[in-house]
């Protein structure tokens, strides 16, 4: 693998589980030469009710930092999903969903998710 790839990390302060994930995480970044990077979630209005209840979250190479990209999502999201959090969590559109892996998983598994992705 070439150039610096990143794990991103979708966290938030107080997250337990997200310091499980990390210790799931620390062997993966190794493995694949990659660097972790904790996004907070409470800095997006759109990942923040849409990931709220699924963190720890991960995506490689994540376009999801992109307030373009974000922009452009909470245009094709129903109008529900795309301001704030309800009681009822909303559903993680396909183009998001593809591109990220949601808690539990364990190293294995994220190794595996890695390797199945065609960025690499």
């Amino acid at each position: 693998m070439s150039g610096n790839k990143q794990l991103i990390l979708f966290t938030t302060v107080g997250c337990t589980l997200c310091n499980k994930a990390k210790i799931e995480l620390w062997p993966v970044l190794s493995e694949f030469g990659l660097t972790l990077v904790e996004y907070d979630i409470i800095d997006s209005e759109v990942l923040t009710p849409l990931l709220a209840t699924r963190i720890p979250a991960i995506a490689l190479n994540s376009n999801l930092l992109d307030a373009h990209y974000l922009d452009d999502l909470v245009d094709s999201l129903p109008v529900n999903q795309s301001s704030e959090l309800t009681p009822e969590t909303p559903k993680i559109p396909p183009q998001l969903a593809e591109q990220m892996m949601c808690w539990p998983f364990a190293t294995a598994d994220v190794s595996a998710w890695i390797k199945s992705l065609k960025s690499l």
